[in-house]
């Protein structure tokens, strides 16, 4: 290929000039998620030896289907690009271990080859984007997992002055939200995911509405195919999204769909690639290490309790938190009060994400059963993942920390933005309401925004 890309695996691009140049995310086979997770699809051989030969890898964020140890491994010697993430853990543990990590300037183009350039831009979730401009005239959004945390207007600024643009996005019925949420009296509460599949929900509406936001002209389902294998989450496959899921009801005027794996060249041609299936075989917990009936020593129990009394920040949503291990409970209580959450995962699983400061990773591996106090599920996430996060990746373990934290965040996507998106949410939460959509505030403040980040 002269110049284009590919788009394999989950969350894989390769860009080309003249050449293999880039690949971004890059999990190119194995286990994930302690063994909850296999590849959708194989990554055909000719893609798999671009990836090999491309000076250039870009990742995204720590989650393991975009943070994959053995692929690096495999890809050793190459210039890792990363986003300037607050904490720095990710560039720091790659140097470390002998890799070539280059952090980029947040918001700013580098250049990578004659008619390559990218720019990439981070949130305070840990999570980050790339824009891939191809000779000036194509231009590749690449959002994987980000939620909408107020970047939306900086990235419409730079799409808009391109005739193409290329929206790769997560997305899906939500089984990635994560599920097996719990009530006090030990019924099991309805994920996102499973309320969407049951209600038939189409997933290309929403897809065309994002790519429409920031000026896409092309979706390209992206960061979102995966199968679950374990013998304790076989149950969550029927929650995944199925290729042709993706673009299901999609409507625009303004932009077309495309299929997930694709060979697109400037100029030129789109072709569909047609990787192979992979059908997993189900694998018990003991493959990876687990066994749902073992207990933690003392000196173990330790190891988790220093674990969550270190995060003086959950002590402002919670009152406790319980880890129940082989039928056994520990945990932390931060101050007299019913509103928590219990956790109860296997003993092997549990110490490796307490060592390793990855407990995201438990909740995506679909197997903790988690059970919400006082809260809802969304109020629950909501008080404990964002603190979570901040402490694993960033080390933002006390108020004073989080509030620097914030503001780094704040002052590096500027004031204007900041409140742009303080007001986007707002009117989402006023939407939400019964009968909101249609008062004469709502609909007001709706179109004060969209004229906003326009500009």
């Amino acid at each position: 290929m002269d110049l284009g890309f590919d788009t394999v695996g989950n969350a894989t691009l390769i860009a080309y000039d003249s050449g293999p140049v880039l690949v971004t995310d890059p999990w190119l086979g194995g286990d994930l998620y302690f063994g909850s997770w296999q590849m959708s699809h194989e990554i055909p051989e000719e893609q798999s030896q671009a990836v090999d030969a491309a000076p250039f890898v870009w990742v995204s964020h720590g989650h393991p289907d975009h943070l994959h140890g053995p692929s690096l491994e495999r890809l050793r010697g190459k210039t890792i690009l990363l986003p300037d993430h607050r904490g720095s853990r990710i560039a720091e543990a790659l140097d470390e271990e002998g890799h070539r990590p280059r952090v980029l300037v947040d918001r700013s183009w580098t250049r990578l080859s004659d008619r390559i350039r990218v720019w990439t831009f981070s949130d305070s979730m840990q999570d980050a984007g790339l824009l891939v401009e191809l000779d000036g005239s194509t231009l590749i959004v690449n959002l994987n997992d980000l939620s909408n945390t107020g970047w939306m207007p900086a990235v419409r600024k730079v799409a808009r002055d391109y005739p193409t643009v290329l929206v790769m996005a997560a997305s899906g019925f939500g089984d990635i939200r994560w599920m097996n949420f719990w009530d006090t009296d030990g019924n099991a509460i309805p994920s996102y995911a499973q309320l969407r599949v049951e209600a038939g929900v189409k997933i290309g509406p929403e897809n065309a509405a994002l790519t429409d936001a920031v000026c896409g002209t092309h979706f390209v389902p992206f960061s979102s195919m995966h199968q679950y294998q374990r013998e304790d989450t076989l149950w969550a496959n029927k929650y995944v999204t199925g290729l042709d899921d993706y673009t299901n009801g999609y409507d625009s005027n303004t932009s077309v769909p495309l299929p997930p794996y694709i060979r697109y060249e400037v100029g030129g041609d789109m072709t569909e690639l047609l990787p192979k299936e992979i059908l997993a075989p189900p694998m018990p917990p003991s493959s990876f290490g687990d066994d749902w009936s073992e207990t933690l020593t003392p000196a173990e129990a330790k190891e988790v309790t220093d674990y969550f009394e270190r995060i003086e920040t959950l002590g402002s949503h919670l009152d406790f938190v319980t880890v129940r291990v082989g039928g056994r409970e520990h945990g932390v209580k931060y101050q007299a009060g019913d509103i928590g959450v219990s956790f109860e995962v296997p003993r092997g699983s549990l110490l490796t994400t307490v060592r390793y400061r990855i407990w995201d990773d438990l909740f995506a591996s679909q197997f903790m059963r988690t059970t919400w106090h006082g809260l809802s599920v969304d109020e629950g996430l909501a008080a404990f993942l964002a603190v979570g996060r901040y402490a694993d990746q960033a080390d933002v373990v006390t108020a004073s920390q989080l509030e620097e934290y914030m503001s780094h965040y704040r002052d590096r996507a500027g004031r204007l933005a900041t409140v742009r998106h303080r007001v986007e949410q707002e009117l989402v939460g006023h939407g939400q309401g019964e009968g909101a959509v249609r008062s004469a505030l709502y609909r007001l403040g709706r179109s004060v925004y969209r004229e906003t980040i326009k500009r």
